[in-house]
């Protein structure tokens, strides 16, 4: 006679092995997880790129003023974006031209995909992207994120802030009852050696209420020592 026991881990067994096959099935016959993004370029607007969902083409114009509207991607694959090259198959099917790809699959909420044009590479782009908390938040927020090679230390009206590359960081808005509110940032010129922080940006920023910002901080091309600094700003989420 099997026991109590045996029975449970039987169908315990039994059980576990089921869900694997539902899993495997659900993965083969089902759908791929589908991702949302918006895109916004560093530099200028960018226009004439696709992806392909599938076997649909999806036509894109990456803005540089304010996020693009909202897109759709599966996450199974990675993205890649291309360029009609004018030239086509055998079968007469127009024949792109690769010019940036990112990975999705990792990703969990909606995504903002930051463009940066590599002219010494052949145009193609360096794709960043990076959860857009400003989109969902219910009051004003600076979401800041430090894609550059060095470590800023950083004043934003009364609030000093340390800011590690590749590390994002989202603070309270300033409150100030003035139109503007003083910004400085310092990188330090020798971090292996414990060198000297220099001033290398300084600037005053507006403030409205009701806007969130969206800040990126990136290496200044060719030059070592500089930062490039830009603000996006969005509407705060309404209650």
């Amino acid at each position: 006679m099997t026991s109590k026991p045996d029975i449970f881990f039987r169908l315990s067994l039994w059980l576990a092995i089921l869900c694997g096959f539902v899993r495997v099935d659900a993965q083969q016959n089902g759908e791929p997880t589908k991702v949302t993004f918006n895109t916004l370029a560093w530099d200028s607007a960018i226009k004439g790129l696709y992806f392909l969902d599938g076997e649909k083409r999806v036509n894109v114009n990456i803005p540089n003023g304010a996020p693009s509207s909202t897109y759709e991607a599966p996450s199974d694959t990675p993205l890649i974006f291309y360029r009609d090259t004018g030239q086509v198959d055998k079968d007469g099917n127009p024949i792109g031209a690769a010019l940036g790809s990112v990975d999705l699959s990792s990703a969990t909420k909606p995504l903002l995909l930051i463009f940066f044009e590599q002219p010494k590479a052949g145009s193609t782009f360096r794709i960043v992207p990076i959860v857009n908390e400003a989109r969902e938040n219910t009051s004003e927020i600076y979401q800041l994120h430090n894609i550059s090679s060095h470590d800023i230390i950083a004043k934003f009206n009364d609030q000093n802030i340390t800011l590690k590359t590749n590390k994002p960081l989202t603070i309270p808005a300033p409150t100030v009852d003035k139109p503007s509110f003083g910004v400085m940032m310092a990188i330090q010129m020798d971090a292996k050696n414990s060198g000297d922080w220099q001033m290398v940006y300084k600037a005053f920023w507006p403030y409205r209420k009701g806007r969130s910002s969206l800040v990126f901080i990136s290496d200044q091309e060719g030059q070592k020592d500089q930062i490039n600094v830009r603000r996006f700003y969005v509407p705060t989420q309404e209650i």
